[in-house]
């Protein structure tokens, strides 16, 4: 077994054996876990951010949020370029998801090679491939794991380059931080603090090289974006926008300690349990049975300082939005992982007997056991997290029975009480692959069942619901987007036709309380609960229980007509047919009769 001594201090020089080998072990792992990842891929947009994404590879408008700030231009750039062969944004982003993942496992082992033998690094990195969230989010259209493969291989190269003043290596980690920016620019700000120090270990001409580089190369994608974006200020203007929509409330700037940096804590600790689950233990028992082999960590305090207070900072006190955050601090625990099954392997060896310590490859039974369980614990968590997700939605759903066979009609006022909690129990849809392809499968085959031209959708433009999906998924549809604006009105916010619509944080301001109907539209669709409790005074409706999908009303209108938003106590907000010019019809009417007219 290589020592720590030797695992610890590795340097470039002399290693033309082992460069080799790392090369051929890094190709292995990249063809094991490629298609690993392909299979779980998601058929449709995955959620709002994703939409957004996949959007922005069809037409790029930051206002629009096509995507939404600070723009990812080096994602959707990427996106687009497949589209040209793949022809949907959504095939084209999660094949660069599940790239991504499987080069991920790759540069770690790069990384971890140079705190553990090579045959822990290789341990460690096939557990972090297998982590739940890794696995998840190299299937789905975010930019999470092209995040952390690019983070991963600067990291490396980074390491070598402060270590052995190597100005090769840092050129590499240069390159790779300012794709990074152009993939995931908050990844890049979060690592720069990491750059600075790792160009230290170089001479003055070498830092000012790699000065120009990363400046030369982050303007090579700055500049199309602020040119995409209207100009500079128009970019800082929507960003700040979204900033201020989103990050500030959950951000320590909103107030004092509150629900916004409970939920920040919230998701960066579930994603970290989720993440190392059962290695946890491992690293428990490394540290029981030898915590000296943890001594690594300490001599390079300053690098893993640098890696994880940046982050967990912006993290804990102003925003996480996703599990996805974590992502780029998950591969320092498994670090650890991998130094304690090292350690726990070499207390258990000195207690075998001498014939079997002598066997070349030999691994204590009990290690090898671990690795088994940590491989079945990541395999059973990441299969089994949908059904979870299913029991949460489902135990908050409408109370109808589901069809067996082809979806059937219900009269409304049977069912309206019980859509209420729709909208709760749907967020929590985006982590359960499988359910959330089929819910977009059976809601948009459901709605291009109608002519165009006599359907509009009112649905909800908030996470659980669909105005951003149908968005991009019924292009020769109208989607109006129904629901609240910044200061607690309900009314009609936006218009989404053509894949594209009018959504900007400015649109949300103020809801219109009237909204007009094109001429030939006899029906309303509506999918979402929390659009359906607030129309009142439609006869005539039917709720389909679709398949695998929500319910969806159906309301009859007239065509031409309109609909106004009127207050009631009760039920707050709520959607009327236009009474109002209807009572005014009736009233001339009258006026007309008595004038004998």
């Amino acid at each position: 077994m290589e020592s720590r001594a030797v695992a610890s201090v590795r340097g470039p020089a002399g290693r033309g054996l082992e460069r080799g080998r790392d090369f051929w072990i890094c190709a292995l792992l990249f063809v094991f876990f490629l298609p690993l990842r392909l299979p779980f891929r998601a058929e449709f947009l995955i959620n709002w951010d994703a939409v957004n994404l996949g959007l922005g590879t069809h037409l790029f408008n930051l206002q629009n949020h096509q995507p939404h700030p600070p723009g990812y231009i080096g994602y959707v750039a990427v996106g687009w370029l497949l589209n040209q062969f793949t022809g949907d944004a959504n095939t084209s982003l999660t094949f660069l998801s599940a790239l991504s993942g499987a080069l991920a496992p790759a540069g770690f082992f790069l990384l971890a090679s140079r705190f553990m033998s090579t045959r822990f690094a290789v341990i460690a990195a096939v557990l972090l491939g297998l982590s739940p969230p890794v696995w998840y989010y190299s299937g789905v259209a975010l930019t999470y794991a092209p995040e952390l493969a690019l983070a991963l291989f600067f990291l490396w190269a980074g390491f070598v380059a402060r270590q052995h003043g190597s100005p090769r290596h840092m050129l590499v980690a240069t390159v790779l931080l300012v794709l990074l920016g152009a993939m995931r620019p908050s990844g890049a700000l979060l690592l720069m603090p990491m750059w600075l120090y790792m160009v230290r270990g170089l001479g003055w001409r070498a830092r000012f090289t790699m000065g120009g580089v990363l400046v030369a190369g982050n303007l090579a994608w700055l500049g199309p974006l602020f040119w995409l974006s209207g100009g500079i200020p128009a970019f800082f203007q929507a960003s700040s926008e979204l900033a201020n929509l989103v990050v500030v409330p959950t951000s320590v700037f909103s107030g004092g300690p509150g629900a916004g940096q409970g939920q920040n804590i919230a998701f960066v600790l579930l994603g970290l349990l989720l993440g190392i689950h059962l290695g946890l233990f491992v690293i428990a028992a490394g540290l029981i049975i030898d915590s000296r082999a943890f001594g690594v960590f300490r001599r390079h305090a300053v690098f893993f300082l640098l890696w994880l207070v940046p982050a967990l900072m912006v993290y804990l006190l102003l925003h996480t939005g996703q599990l996805g955050y974590v992502l780029i601090l998950l591969p320092a625990f498994f670090l650890l992982v991998g130094v304690a099954l090292e350690a726990v392997a070499r207390r258990l060896a000195l207690r075998e007997p001498a014939r079997v310590r002598r066997r070349p490859g030999a691994m204590p039974a009990a290690v090898a056991a671990m690795v088994l369980v940590l491989v079945l614990g990541s395999g059973t968590a990441f299969l089994g997290a949908p059904l979870v997700v299913r029991s949460l939605t489902q135990s908050v759903g409408t109370g109808i029975e589901g069809s067996e066979g082809a979806p059937r009609a219900r009269p409304l006022h049977r069912i309206t009480p019980h859509l209420t909690g729709v909208g709760v129990g749907s967020n929590v849809r985006q982590f359960d692959v499988r359910g959330s392809d089929a819910h977009w499968r059976a809601l948009i085959g459901f709605v291009q069942r109608h002519d165009p031209g006599e359907v509009v959708v009112l649905a909800a433009p908030n996470s659980a619901g669909s105005f951003r999906h149908l968005t991009y998924y019924l292009p020769d549809y109208r989607v109006y987007a129904l629901g609240w604006d910044l200061e607690g009105g309900f009314g009609h916010l936006f218009t989404a036709q053509g894949r594209g619509s009018d959504y900007s944080v400015q649109g949300l301001r103020r809801a219109s309380r009237q909204l007009h109907l094109p001429p030939g539209v006899r029906w309303l669709v509506v999918p979402d609960a929390e659009v359906v409790i607030r129309l009142e005074g439609f006869t005539g409706g039917k709720l389909w229980d679709l398949e695998g999908g929500p319910p969806v009303l159906v309301l009859p209108v007239e065509p031409g007509g309109s609909m106004v938003v009127e207050h009631t106590v009760h039920l707050g907000p709520v959607f009327r047919p236009d009474v109002a010019r209807e009572a005014g019809e009736e009233r001339a009417a009258r006026e007309r009769g008595a004038r004998g007219l």
